[in-house]
């Protein structure tokens, strides 16, 4: 006999009650652990359907908990952080190989945002009371990571994107994705195969047109995150 969330509802509280310990956020006044479980039931209430029902509903239901705390524990200490963090043109410490004075700083126009709008904030959160959480955040549940099912998933999805004239995705999107994930090739590889070439003194053949392609094949993988139950997310 099928159970339905309702019958199941008791076993998601007395579960999610193990895992206040684990909280540790209650320096972040504007959400608590009791909006956490209200998330996570709704979160969990909504993907009931994946649970397959001849297996054990504890450790599918403690996964998925788990694997929610970890991305709200993320999400409430990096929602300020600087765009630089996860760029292309991060140039390692506070480099920027696109800006002309190849620093980070406001002659980018994110970084100008995330200056007038979320540098304060951000100043704020890497101060000591919250850094004793610091080391949870990252901390990803190497049991759980299944990086190649995610890959095999985003390229899925730019394939058939490719031949849809509402996406601003092409078959060269694809190709830099396959030489990117799946070959590994560096970037001046990848602009030989492509037959991209510069003008530009230190510039690398094709950085910008690469880095575009990226920018897409990112936006892809962050909507793949919301929209499904990955296991290291």
């Amino acid at each position: 006999m099928r159970r339905d969330f309702n019958e199941i509802e008791p076993i998601i509280e007395q579960i999610l009650l193990r895992y206040r310990g684990k909280w540790n956020l209650d320096v972040i006044k504007f959400y608590e652990f009791e909006d956490f479980k209200q998330d996570v039931k709704l979160h969990i209430y909504l993907k009931f359907d994946k649970w397959n029902q001849e297996e054990p509903f504890e450790p599918w239901c403690s996964r998925v908990i788990r694997n929610q705390l970890i991305n709200k524990k993320r999400n409430l200490f990096t929602n300020h952080n600087k765009p630089c963090s996860d760029c292309y043109f991060n140039g390692g410490g506070d480099s920027c190989t696109f800006t002309k004075s190849r620093l980070q700083n406001e002659e980018c126009g994110e970084y100008k945002k995330w200056a007038k709008a979320k540098k304060n904030a951000y100043e704020i959160k890497r101060a000591k009371d919250i850094d004793t959480n610091a080391h949870e955040i990252n901390k990803p549940d190497e049991s759980n990571i299944d990086y190649e099912k995610f890959i095999r998933a985003i390229r899925k999805e730019i394939d058939s994107r490719s031949t849809d004239i509402k996406y601003k995705i092409n078959l060269t999107t694809l190709k830099i994705f396959d030489m990117s994930y799946m070959e590994k090739l560096d970037d001046e590889d990848i602009a030989k195969r492509l037959g991209y070439k510069t003008n530009e003194s230190n510039r690398s053949p094709g950085y910008r047109n690469i880095s575009l392609h990226r920018k897409v094949i990112k936006e892809v993988a962050k909507e793949l995150l919301k929209r499904e139950d990955f296991d290291f997310v």
